[in-house]
């Protein structure tokens, strides 16, 4: 399968299980969306750069999720880093996470759309790894109409 939808419950450590999982690898891309300190971050694999997206209040333009507030400005980061892994296919590409936003056409929906149809289409031998809470897998199959793809929950089961 060249997309891999790695699912678990909120909370349970899959962002750090990929920090972990890539490592070192080489031929990796994509975003990662750890909390630092209690606030959502974005961190841009290939280079390491970081971005606070979380903020503390509501601010004017501000996204609301729950009872979270993020800022716009940096999906727009995010899309853009996930457009340049695009333009470079790597072998693996991670998308962490595909949620709520994304099921409403926000945050990092453009992206995700581009790299299913570039992943779906590519050779096997190059992979997406989409994060998704488990609570929204079904919703996030069926809303990007997805129909070749594999889920896992525990990194143990992929292989780069």
């Amino acid at each position: 399968m060249s997309i891999i939808l790695f699912s678990r419950e909120i909370r349970s450590g899959k962002t750090s299980e990929i920090q972990r999982f890539v490592k070192g690898e080489f031929n990796v891309g994509g975003i990662l969306m750890p909390d630092i300190k209690g606030l959502r971050q974005i961190l841009d694999i290939r280079t390491g750069q970081q971005r606070q997206i979380q903020v503390e209040e509501s601010k004017p333009n501000s996204i609301q999720i729950g009872k979270f507030y993020f800022d716009p400005i940096y999906f727009n980061w995010a899309n853009e880093c996930i457009s340049h892994e695009l333009n470079l296919i790597p072998d693996l590409l991670i998308i962490d996470e595909v949620g709520k936003l994304e099921l409403k056409d926000l945050g990092l929906h453009t992206s995700v759309s581009k790299a299913i149809e570039t992943y779906d289409i590519t050779d096997s031998s190059k992979q997406l790894l989409l994060v998704v809470r488990d609570s929204l897998l079904n919703e996030v199959v069926t809303y990007f109409n997805l129909k070749h793809y594999e889920v896992i929950s525990n990194l143990d089961q992929f292989k780069i």
